[in-house]
């Protein structure tokens, strides 16, 4: 059994015989301390680890207390509905599933126990959302989950971040127009790690990357790593990009800056696997493409170009393209090392 540092489930009677009342108040006290928040305390409403019942109301309960107490937030092994959709994250956050234990380093799960299931409540509202505080906040650390979203919204909805980890997780998209992570406007994502990320769609005609970064202020999206992830277009959709980071802010310094791809496996990147617009001191090594042996490609496997105002940018040399279709000129200050395997 994996080591969890966690608590158990806090939903036993006072006075049972397993375990006796000394033991049960330990448990209520050590929990009250701050250790860690188990979303299947009944104090956080029903919490259904079969699937049957909707859960969304005591996942944003246990959600609310961990970022007011600074606990940690314990998944148990189950199958949640999470249907509703809508969970905020307003603060410092730790959410940890249980169980979970990878096959091998890049992102691929050999048993996941906890899974989150959302149909974007029917619709396009997103699974996660991150409503603007007022100020840029850090210390959010999520790990060990498998989502599968049907929606049509995102899984992260407008993070607005500094100091973040996103880890050891599987996300799963259906529908067309789903991201796993998203942000756009004048927002902010800083020193953000994506760990072992396993990223799957399963559309044929995508019509956005599977993460997409994107924002109007320069350098405010800067310094983010994706260390040993996995993208997988299992839609073999010829579109779309699987990664995205683009800068869209104007003036003498509209650039998204030291943005890294390390060791990371792109499969069937048939619409490419990586794109920067306006980067600078962009870093892509180690990475590989699987099965790229098909007569249609729709853009270059690994892409560096330039919005409107830096269109005049000089190439950067050394960048790997294959049909691409654009003009843009590459933006300076990148670094490429890619590695290429045949399929098989």
């Amino acid at each position: 059994m994996p080591w969890t540092n966690a608590l158990p489930p806090d939903t036993r009677v006072i006075g049972s015989p397993n375990p006796p009342a000394d033991v049960d108040g330990l448990v209520d006290a050590v929990t009250a301390m701050g250790a860690a928040l188990n979303v299947q305390n009944p104090v956080f409403g029903t919490c259904d680890p079969t699937g049957s019942a909707d859960s969304t109301a005591a996942f944003q309960a246990c959600m609310t207390a961990a970022v007011a107490t600074g606990a940690e937030m314990v998944i148990p092994a189950g199958t949640y509905n999470l249907n509703t959709g809508g969970l905020q994250i307003t603060g410092p956050l730790k959410i940890r599933g249980l169980g979970a234990v990878l096959s091998n380093t890049n992102g691929s799960f050999l048993t996941a126990a906890v899974t989150l299931n959302c149909n974007g409540n029917g619709g396009s509202t997103s699974l996660f959302t991150f409503p603007y505080q007022g100020y840029l906040w850090g210390g959010l650390e999520i790990a060990g989950l498998l989502i599968n979203y049907t929606g049509s919204g995102n899984v992260f909805h407008l993070l607005n971040l500094t100091d973040a980890v996103f880890r050891d997780m599987q996300i799963t998209l259906t529908a067309s127009g789903s991201r796993a992570f998203y942000t756009t406007g004048s927002v902010s994502l800083l020193n953000v790690l994506f760990e072992r990320m396993n990223i799957i769609t399963t559309n044929a005609t995508r019509t956005v990357p599977m993460t997409d970064i994107s924002s109007s202020t320069s350098g405010s999206v800067s310094n983010n790593t994706h260390l040993k992830c996995k993208f997988t277009n299992n839609g073999l959709d010829t579109t779309q990009y699987m990664v995205s980071y683009t800068c869209a802010g104007t003036g003498g310094i509209a650039f998204h800056f030291a943005d890294n791809m390390i060791d990371c496996w792109f499969e069937h990147p048939y619409g490419g696997a990586y794109k920067s617009l306006a980067g600078k001191g962009i870093k892509v090594d180690g990475c590989s493409v699987w099965d790229v042996n098909v007569s249609t490609v729709g853009h270059s496997f690994f892409y560096f170009g330039a919005d409107g105002t830096w269109s005049s940018r000089p190439p950067c040399p050394g960048t790997p393209r294959r049909g691409s279709t654009s003009t843009a000129a590459t933006t300076c200050c990148c670094w490429v090392t890619p590695r290429r395997r045949a399929p098989g």
